[in-house]
């Protein structure tokens, strides 16, 4: 965690004196990138170290911190991204050179540390439910996100070796700027919808609430389901509540629990065993009711 810190401003240093040296903008793109894992690392470091540590006040930890992390990273992104934009069009209008040496130099590291991160992110990926996917946002997530960027290395050095042998190409620099630019974009938004649907409380995409809803009731013993809500702490970890009416509970109770973990992934469950009321009238005085 520290490590890929560490590595990440690092390269970010180095890429981003490089590409105002190279006069490059692909080069400033990726320095955008890698300023993101930048705040994505940090917040997880801090996380790593704040998630257990929960209080009376902060009952959850501070899991929800990365998700906030996130989407000030990304505020950042765009910001700067609308500033490249206008870059890119002074470049290609004032026909604004290129250094391609500088360029490729700074691309090829990029390439090594996005690769790096990728096969890293992969092995977590690979380890199921171990402490560093329940901390950051989204291991998988983020699996694509650096073989996204190792893909956008890659198109930089394909432009840097381009514009070396062809100078007079120099524009390639630019319009691939503009390129990357709209691939972040793309996927900055997908990402930061799925976020701000955590921080709204929406159920997660993944799960079937109807189909986990009549499995609920399907369950042996079980007279009625009511008050059921699925949630998310941030995009790894998944919490559910609800209400059930059984004559035998403990029973009901276990298979409930059981059916949320290994089928849903739900490992954060609060369910409330209730005895049968008169003709099965089982609305709560204290339910959340929203019109």
């Amino acid at each position: 965690m520290y490590a890929c810190t560490f590595f990440a401003i690092l390269v970010f240093i180095v890429e981003l004196v490089g590409g105002l040296m190279a006069g490059s903008l692909a080069i400033m793109t990726d320095v955008i990138n890698t300023l993101a894992d930048v705040s994505i690392f940090l917040v997880g470091s801090i996380c790593s170290a704040k998630s257990v540590s929960r209080s009376s006040k902060m009952s959850y930890g501070y899991y929800r911190v990365e998700i906030l992390g996130f989407l000030m990273s990304v505020a950042i992104i765009w910001a700067l991204s609308i500033w490249l934009v206008y870059e890119c069009v002074y470049h290609i209008l004032e026909s604004y050179k290129t250094n391609s040496l500088y360029m490729l130099i700074c691309a090829v590291i990029g390439f090594v540390y996005n690769l790096i991160i990728w096969m890293l992110m992969g092995k977590i990926t690979d380890v199921p439910e171990t402490k560093y996917r329940a901390l950051y946002v989204n291991m998988k997530t983020k699996h694509t996100h650096f073989l996204i960027e190792l893909v956008e290395s890659a198109i930089i050095i394909i432009a840097a070796i381009g514009i070396h042998i062809y100078p007079e190409m120099y524009l390639i620099d630019p319009i691939c700027a503009l390129i990357l630019i709209v691939v972040v974009y793309i996927y900055t938004f997908k990402a930061t919808y799925d976020s701000i649907g955590v921080l709204m409380e929406r159920a997660p995409m993944e799960i079937n609430l109807s189909s986990l809803k009549t499995e609920l009731k399907d369950i042996q013993g079980v007279m009625e389901l009511h008050d059921l809500h699925v949630w998310s702490l941030n995009l790894g970890i998944v919490s559910m509540s609800c209400h059930l009416a059984a004559a035998n509970p403990i029973k009901v109770l276990e298979e409930a629990t059981r059916l949320c973990n290994e089928k849903y992934g739900i490992h954060h469950t609060t369910i409330q065993v209730e005895e049968p009321c008169e003709e099965h009238n089982l609305d709560c005085e204290n339910s959340l009711k929203l019109k």
